[in-house]
């Protein structure tokens, strides 16, 4: 109802008369029922648009065999496999996973001085939307069963559930780089899809 009001504010249907009666549309309706109209319309559109826009990313993954590998991987949406693939671009770019964990900003931050050295937080340099779905995914991962369910709860045991997720997510982002690059990774493909 906030939407509706914010719209009817923002919009020239907010002039009442002086009797208290509110001005009518066009077509003899209430401003209110137009405004619900004007956004139903909107939300219809928009739905349509993103199965669109999701009916085109599905065309391009299946277009490439690496990239329904990927689909295989435990974890991996659509949203999050075009989003990573989009932005790696050529995964050659990078020697080795390290660069493209930093990349995304899923490195931890390294305190070093006199006798001291550990991990920090996140650095968060890099890609905040797409490390945002690989964190996501890996929240996912700690859920469902799955190789890395195994793993990531027994680091969530240990540190704390966030915790966990991010580091699960750092795997993950591992596991694509390895699986871009031709690897075969096994234990975290899913066994129900035939292998090559």
């Amino acid at each position: 109802m906030n939407i509706v009001c914010a719209w009817r504010r923002a919009s020239a249907f907010v002039i009442p008369t002086r009797s208290g009666a509110w001005l009518r549309c066009g077509n003899g309706r209430r401003p209110a029922q137009c405004c619900c109209n004007k956004l139903h319309g909107t939300l219809v559109a928009a739905r349509a648009r993103r199965t669109l826009l999701r009916r085109h990313m599905a065309q391009e993954i299946v277009a490439e065999e690496a990239l329904l590998r990927l689909t295989r991987l435990c974890g991996i949406n659509l949203v999050t496999l075009y989003g990573v693939v989009a932005a790696v671009g050529d995964v050659r770019r990078f020697s080795h996973s390290k660069k493209l964990v930093a990349y995304f900003g899923l490195n931890p931050s390294v305190s070093q001085g006199g006798n001291f050295e550990g991990g920090g937080a996140l650095k968060r340099h890099g890609r905040g939307a797409l490390r945002a779905l690989l964190i996501q995914s890996g929240k996912k991962l700690l859920q469902v069963t799955n190789p890395m369910q195994k793993w990531g709860l027994a680091v969530a045991a240990r540190r704390e559930r966030n915790k966990a997720a991010v580091a699960v997510a750092r795997k993950l982002c591992v596991a694509l780089l390895h699986v871009l690059m031709g690897h075969v990774i096994g234990a975290l493909e899913r066994l129900d899809t035939p292998r090559d």
